[in-house]
Parts: structure tokens; C-alpha cells; sequence
């Protein structure tokens, strides 16, 4: 009985130093703490300061443009996309969805690789000059003799992360904009994507194909001898691991499954 009682009065665990909230004060414009709010609040605020991408930033609707860059992790497409009028960028892997946020896609690329943490590898993203059916991506990151030194990340002011207009988040073109898909190439296995037009193309390879569905391109359309269907239908990884990291994979299904019913475009 005594023992409980003195566990009661110990109160709350410490917190460690890094998870421990340190209250100051902040002074905002009228107008600053009202696109704060619109934004997500502290939540948001201290995810742009971390620079991870706010969870609310990416819905199943974003629209997304391609850049030449792979991801660190998986080598995938690296995609960007800018939140509202905010100057800073959400950059996403297309394959495995590794997620950053800030002013160049460094944040989750192969050229921000470091050595224990801070020396430059040298490693850079770049078009794949020669590709071969072992290397067929369009972008491929290698070490460079003499690399582009990368440029250090811009240091910005509370407000002006907060109020983040700039000429640079102009609209870009429709024909720019691609939506993620659950689904992928059956070329190379990258990451579908979808434009309004009904334009699709592989993330990874730039397979492409116009049509009513992904089949066009993807795994779905995968075909025995020409007519006869494989039965291979794309599907979310539900238990993605080092070896298999994509968010979406293709598998045989039995053939009785319709192309198309299993998911839902």
C-alpha cells in the first residue's frame, strides 16, 4: 500500500531532453497567425521546422510533377509537389513513398547522401545516358569524379517560413501534373501515374499508354500469349519489408478475379 502511494505521487515519467517542450513567446501579424491556422496550426508548424512533410499534406487527390532525381532508400522516382502558396516543397518517392520537406529534393534524394552523417559521397541524380533492359529507369543516381557541390539549405526567418509566397509557386501546367495510382509498370514494376487527360506513365521507366484504366500499362494488363489473361492484379504491399519496399506490388491472383474489381482507380 505504501509503495503504490508513493508511485502515485512520483506523477508523470521525465520526458528526455529532446521531447521536452520549451515555452516561449512569438510574435505574429494578424495576418501570419491566421494563415498559421488555415495551415494546421503548431502541428504544422513544427513539422516544417523538423522538416517532415505535415500528414495532411499529400491526400490520395495530390497532384504531382516529376523530377530527375531517385530516391536514397529505393531508387524510385523522386515527385514534387508545392502546398498552397508555401514556398517549401513536399518531395516523395513514387515507389516506396519516403517523404521530406524543404527547397530541393536532397531532403529524400540520392544527392544527400552523406558519410557518418556529413561528408558529401559524391553520389548525384542524373539522366540515365545509356539504358539497357538492366538499367532501364530514366534517372539513376552515380558516383560522380567531380560532383556538383549541392548548394547549403536556405536558412529562413519564422515568418517568412510562415508566410512562404513566392514567385516560384506559380501554377504548373496540366500537362505537368500526374496523380499517384495504386498500381505499377509492367515494364519495370514503377510506380503508374495518371494524368487528367487520361495520359498514364511509369514514374521509373516513362512507359506510357492513353486509355480508360492503369491495364494500359500496368501489371493488370499482363496478358498470356497475347489473349489469355495471367491473372497478375496490382495491390497495396500490406507487409512491405527491407526486400520489398514498394507501397504497391503485383501478384497472381486466382483467374477467376475480374481485371478490374479487386481496386479501385
Amino acid at each position: 500500500m505504501i509503495e503504490k502511494f508513493k508511485q502515485a505521487r512520483r506523477g508523470r515519467p521525465p520526458k528526455s531532453e529532446s521531447d521536452r517542450l520549451d515555452q516561449r513567446s512569438v510574435r505574429l501579424t494578424t495576418a501570419q497567425w491566421k494563415r498559421l491556422e488555415s495551415r494546421g496550426g503548431l502541428e504544422w508548424l513544427r513539422a516544417l521546422i523538423d522538416g517532415a512533410a505535415p500528414a495532411s499534406a499529400a491526400g490520395d487527390d495530390a497532384l504531382w510533377r516529376m523530377t530527375p532525381h531517385a530516391c536514397r532508400v529505393c531508387f524510385g522516382r523522386v515527385l514534387a509537389r508545392r502546398v498552397g502558396d508555401c514556398d517549401e516543397q513536399i518531395f516523395r518517392c513514387a515507389s516506396c513513398g519516403n517523404e521530406g520537406h524543404g527547397d530541393t529534393p536532397a531532403v529524400v534524394c540520392a544527392c544527400g547522401f552523406k558519410l557518418e552523417g556529413t561528408k558529401d559521397m559524391g553520389v548525384r541524380c542524373h539522366v540515365n545516358p545509356e539504358r539497357t533492359p538492366d538499367s532501364i529507369d530514366e534517372i539513376v543516381a552515380t558516383v560522380m569524379d567531380e560532383p556538383v557541390r549541392l548548394p547549403p539549405p536556405e536558412r529562413k526567418s519564422l515568418s517568412a517560413l510562415i508566410d512562404g509566397a513566392s514567385p516560384a509557386s506559380a501554377a504548373v501546367p496540366a500537362s505537368f501534373q500526374w496523380a499517384l495510382t495504386p498500381h505499377i509498370c509492367r515494364q519495370c514494376f514503377g510506380r503508374v501515374l495518371a494524368r487528367q487527360d487520361g495520359a498514364f506513365r511509369c514514374a521509373c521507366c516513362g512507359e506510357e499508354g492513353a486509355g480508360e484504366t492503369e491495364a494500359v500499362i500496368c501489371c493488370c494488363g499482363l496478358k498470356l500469349e497475347g489473349t489469355k489473361d495471367m491473372g497478375m492484379r496490382c495491390q497495396i504491399n500490406e507487409e512491405r519489408t527491407p526486400e520489398w519496399l514498394g507501397e504497391i506490388i503485383a501478384t497472381a491472383l486466382p483467374l477467376a478475379t475480374p481485371p478490374r474489381d479487386h481496386i479501385s482507380s
